[in-house]
């Protein structure tokens, strides 16, 4: 990897241009219109140093989807001249592979091609109309082996390069021609004014709703300051948008079968077995599917402060108490409403005007979780999405963990305050509950030992060390270099048992103790 040469929106962390020929090569700033992949290099590894790739590009036109490694190829498939044979000339040249979108999942074709020894894929999207809105090149659950990055380009920038591989009549520049050099590189977002934080999740799930507790500390703190710097009406710096855990019920063969006691679906479902949710204990999937809706339409009417101080008053009281007597008792969501300044009718008649839950009908706003589930492919919850970028495999997620990746997706001087004071602390929670912010030895309690000043001898040092093999820890080093932009490097701490969160899969959906 070289220095980048690539010239990034203030929003975009990633290019992809053409070095050759030129007609492909686009002065438009990002580069050619892309997105790029939830999996492999750059977004799971934590490494988002400036970094440039350039290699030429091959299409393998005969398997042009490449659901199939080549040596699975059909025994009377000649390769194609486009694309290097795996035991070829081009077996230690690194190359960029260019496949079509279809027939298996993104993780297959990007998994074939490095197989294949190619240093990135670029995937052209197969529908004609859509220039301007590329599709979630989504993992499939199965990514965690990529290391080559992957990026879609629409179906015309695609065709355009089949077109540039195509052998040109005239012979005399027959080799030049075929030749199409791509440039792909990355670098840490720089942000000027928001950045956008997503997290899908289940209201019932305790851990997570801590998560969400403690963050809330960390986003109020954030919408004073914008309150105080007057941005409230720009939305703030924190676009906070929360999804759910909503299961297609139609999927799961829930329609018509969620009614009635004895029924396969009872109690977990709504709007006839449309909608379902994993309950826990005694609160029933039917009840989380209605604090989801609730949830929406909070963020509807009452974004920002509001929401979060709602989450964090029903978290404290109508969940952590005991979940099976107060999560659906109408006076503890009264006096969450009330503590966070909501208008209760508003909500009620947002979640009729949605379509209700007791209906035989859709419900748009359930839907549209459903569809952004399959859209993104969220296969495991929590998962969260810091301007569009996953948290890395390793990485906890913890209010620590989102805090820096939101910070350090700022330009040099843009964060919010609490950026500067809490975001390298070791809890910044307790940094940002202090008045002023401050960050205390005692907030990095569990950070790991210098080894260079452990002289080896020191019975308590050891104690710390193995006591902190209990816990996992990652952490960005953000230095800001003038005109320079960001670097970022991190640490892993794993250890057995570990404080993150985990995950949670829709298998385990059935593995609940609902009730």
């Amino acid at each position: 990897a070289v220095p980048v040469n690539g010239s990034f929106p203030a929003n975009q962390s990633s290019y992809l241009n053409f070095l050759i020929p030129r007609s492909l090569h686009t002065n438009q700033t990002g580069g050619i219109h892309h997105r790029v992949a939830h999996f492999g290099a750059h977004y799971y590894s934590g490494n988002w140093k400036d970094v440039f790739m350039a290699h030429p590009i091959y299409y393998p036109e005969n398997y042009s989807d490449f659901c199939l490694f080549p040596d699975e190829f059909p025994s009377n498939h000649s390769h194609h001249p486009h694309v290097p044979h795996p035991h070829g000339e081009w077996d230690h040249d690194p190359f960029f592979l260019l496949v079509d979108r279809g027939e298996c999942s993104y993780v297959t074709k990007v998994r074939n091609a490095q197989r294949h020894g190619a240093a990135g894929v670029i995937i052209a999207d197969d529908n004609k109309n859509a220039d301007h809105h590329l599709p979630v090149v989504k993992d499939d659950g199965s990514g965690h082996d990529i290391s080559i990055p992957a990026m879609m380009v629409s179906y015309n920038d695609a065709k355009k390069i089949k077109d540039a591989l195509l052998p040109p009549d005239d012979k005399e520049h027959h080799h030049f021609e075929r030749s199409v050099v791509a440039e792909m590189a990355w670098h840490w977002p720089q942000h000027e004014h928001a950045v956008f934080v997503s997290l899908w999740h289940s209201p019932v799930d305790l851990k997570r709703s801590e998560f969400l507790s403690n963050f809330s500390k960390i986003a109020l703190k954030i919408h004073e300051e914008d309150e105080a710097k007057g941005d409230k009406e720009t939305g703030g710096r924190m676009h906070f948008h929360a999804h759910y855990s909503i299961l297609n019920g139609l999927s799961m063969q829930c329609k018509g079968n969620a009614e009635k006691e004895g029924e396969p679906c009872f109690d977990l479902c709504t709007n006839n077995g449309r909608y379902c949710a994993v309950g826990h204990h005694s609160v029933s999937g039917k009840e989380v599917v209605v604090e989801s809706l609730r949830r929406m339409c909070v963020e509807k009417h009452y974004p920002g402060k509001p929401w979060w101080e709602y989450v964090q008053h029903f978290t404290h009281n109508c969940l952590e108490p005991k979940d099976d007597e107060y999560f659906a008792n109408p006076d503890c969501l009264k006096d969450a409403f009330s503590h966070a300044g909501i208008d209760q009718k508003t909500i009620e008649e947002c979640m009729k005007d949605s379509g209700d839950v007791n209906t035989d009908s859709d419900n748009n706003m359930l839907q549209n979780e459903v569809v952004a589930i399959e859209e993104y492919g969220i296969l495991e919850t929590p998962y969260v999405l810091v301007d569009e970028r996953p948290l890395p495999r390793f990485a906890s997620l913890d209010a620590k963990s989102v805090m820096e990746m939101f910070c350090f997706s700022f330009a040099p001087g843009k964060a919010p305050h609490v950026c500067h004071a809490c975001a390298l602390c070791g809890d910044p929670v307790a940094c940002v509950s202090r008045d002023p912010m401050q960050c205390l030895e005692s907030d990095n309690k569990h950070e790991i030992p210098d080894d260079s000043s452990d002289s080896g001898d020191n019975p308590d040092k050891k104690k710390k060390k193995k006591k902190s093999h209990h816990f996992w820890r990652w952490f960005f080093i953000f230095s800001f270099i003038a005109g320079a932009g960001g670097y970022v490097f991190y640490k892993r701490r794993m250890g057995e048992g570990g404080d993150g969160l985990g995950s949670y899969t829709l298998t385990d959906a059935f593995m609940s103790d609902s009730a």
